[in-house]
């Protein structure tokens, strides 16, 4: 199912996607201070099994493990220079882990407040890094790209 498919559907009948990654991400163990993001790379095949239980139990969309995979997130743990690659990896693994059929959203969250609040963040590099990350799922073969969790009505827009 490609994003188009999933509009069409959604039309006539209930989608079921997934659920939480970073909780069941902790749930098997990784720390809630990790960053997920850069497990796309690291430990792939945890991220693999989780989207796998998805699809099992019956979700028609999964979304990417790369909520947080933007430049401002992946500073915090000296990685900047990696959302591209965390974020090719995130579609890749999504997309081998599930069947055919299974719409794969790439996962965008919010930039992060601590900068933003400090001043330090210009409106153009906050969109520059959503510009990013976004090219790096869609070039990656994401169906669509979500924004979630977003608090900010500025900030999304």
């Amino acid at each position: 199912m490609n994003g188009r498919d999933l509009i069409e559907r959604l039309r006539e009948e209930v989608v079921v996607g997934d659920g939480a990654m970073g909780t069941m991400l902790q749930a098997q163990g990784v720390p809630w201070n990790a960053n997920f993001d850069l497990l796309n790379l690291t430990n792939p095949d945890l991220v693999a099994s989780i989207h796998r239980d998805y699809a099992l139990a019956g979700a028609q969309v999964v979304e990417t493990n790369t909520f947080g995979a933007n430049r401002n997130k992946l500073r915090r743990v000296g990685a900047e220079e990696g959302v591209r690659e965390a974020n090719l990896a995130g579609v890749r693994v999504a997309r081998a882990s599930v069947p055919d059929g299974v719409c794969v959203a790439g996962a965008m969250g919010p930039y992060g407040k601590a900068d933003q609040e400090a001043g330090e963040v210009s409106e153009t590099d906050r969109s520059e890094a959503f510009r990013e990350q976004a090219e790096a799922l869609l070039e990656g073969g994401a169906d669509l790209v979500i924004l979630e969790t977003f608090s900010d009505l500025e900030e999304i827009k």
